[in-house]
């Protein structure tokens, strides 16, 4: 998703600029009998066609910041989670279908002969 913003983000860019530069060529002047280019009107319309661009831009690159620091945090908070299963299944005592390694401390199940270690069981 945050690829697919980060895309929008760019082709708005560059459909803004040449949207705002054909928006001022065509605005700027008012009336087709008259010849007379209106500039303050003509660079009005490309300064707001310009501003535009860059504040719609803008949202759709924060968006995509933000869900690429969203994803950073769910891999996080999943690696944590594992470590913490971990670190309980290590310090807790085993169940009756379970045992615990001398060596490493590990919890293994009751099926099981040799630890991951190497050592066997008690």
């Amino acid at each position: 998703m945050k690829d697919i913003c980060r895309k929008i983000g760019i082709s708005l860019i560059v459909i803004g600029i040449i949207s705002s530069f054909i928006w001022a060529m065509v605005a700027g002047k008012p009336a087709i009998y008259d010849y007379e280019r209106r500039w303050i009107l003509t660079i009005t319309y490309l300064v707001v066609g310009l501003f535009s661009t860059l504040i719609l831009s803008t949202i759709f690159f924060v968006l995509s910041e933000i869900l690429e620091k969203l994803e950073n945090l769910e891999y996080l908070a999943i690696e944590n989670n594992k470590s913490i299963k971990t670190l309980s299944k290590t310090n807790a005592s085993p169940d009756l279908n379970e045992w615990k390694c001398k060596k490493c401390s590990k919890i293994n199940p009751k099926y099981t002969g040799t630890c991951s270690c190497g050592e066997s069981r008690p």
